[in-house]
């Protein structure tokens, strides 16, 4: 079984194999963990699924006994002869390629899953690929990651990672803790925190504790719409810890007058002395299609 720490022990030595910390290798060995992982995925047998670092194979075979069709992407080359040893499915392609570098090959899959459309839950509709994203990311090149699965222009029906619990706690925040991130995380998707996962669950051990993060899309990414809102966004946290208003008045001096600042929180209910964490998606969204006009 590969969770088992004794096997991936056997396994590291019979291929003369030291976990990398530049490449920020922490092999999963708690079944519970990886079984939460792969349920948290609600892959069915139709799902084609896109895992990033696919490691020894341990979430890898587990993926591919739910799945139709399973992409790896694995950088490290000392790797490849221990996946040709532990996943052995023919619905299992490994790519033996940098997801950061390998563009082209990232969107024929996207495309060759076909479209769908999801329901969000409020009656609304949004179109995603009929695939999945199931990792245990690198913690190094988490933001880099999560800028490219949230601004895909085909976005995943689900995704679900594992990564720092700071910044799982980060992005499901509520307001009265929005940041930056759980607000760009927040726009595009709808985020949840499945559970915490301890050190004591990989080999070797992170010094950092871990989370299960699960989100399904809620708008897809447009140029033309995001990028008024994100200038609007960074320039109320300009100072996390100051009020709104003076954070965009110091921002936007040159561009709004400060009594129109002041009248737009008005008129879209947002306390003159708010923070910018205190303030949800929508909140956002109102104030800036209310500054548009």
């Amino acid at each position: 079984m590969l969770t088992d720490l004794k096997t991936i022990k056997q396994i590291c030595a019979r291929h003369h194999l030291k976990p990398d910390k530049n490449f920020g290798q922490n092999f999963l060995i708690d079944e519970n963990v990886l079984q939460d992982i792969v349920d948290a995925a609600e892959i069915q047998k139709t799902d084609t699924i896109i895992e990033i670092g696919a490691g020894v194979g341990t979430l890898t075979s587990a993926l591919a006994k739910r799945a139709g069709q399973v992409y790896a992407f694995e950088v490290d080359e000392r790797l490849y002869p221990v996946l040709q040893e532990t996943v052995s499915q023919k619905n299992v392609e490994i790519i033996k390629e940098n997801i950061l570098q390998t563009r082209v090959r990232w969107e024929q899959i996207i495309l060759s899953s076909g479209r769908v459309q999801r329901s969000l839950g409020n009656g609304a509709l949004c179109m995603a690929g009929n695939y999945k994203i199931v990792a245990n990311i690198p913690y190094s090149i988490t933001g880099i990651l999560l800028r490219l699965f949230t601004e895909l222009v085909v976005p995943p029906a689900r995704a679900v990672l594992m990564v720092q619990k700071e910044v799982a706690e980060r992005i499901t925040a509520r307001p009265g803790k929005m940041n930056m991130l759980s607000v760009v995380v927040q726009y595009y998707t709808v985020p949840e925190l499945i559970r915490a996962v301890p050190g004591n669950a990989f080999y070797p051990s992170p010094k950092v504790d871990s989370a299960v993060l699960a989100w399904r899309p809620q708008r897809t990414y447009n140029t033309q719409v995001d990028e008024p809102f994100f200038r609007l966004v960074r320039a109320g946290f300009l100072h996390p810890r100051k009020m709104l208003k003076n954070n965009l008045i110091s921002a936007w001096k040159d561009r709004v007058e400060a009594s129109k600042i002041t009248q737009v929180l008005s008129v879209t209910h947002i306390p003159e002395r708010a923070r910018p964490g205190d303030l949800t998606v929508e909140n956002w969204l109102n104030l800036c299609e209310t500054l548009r006009h």
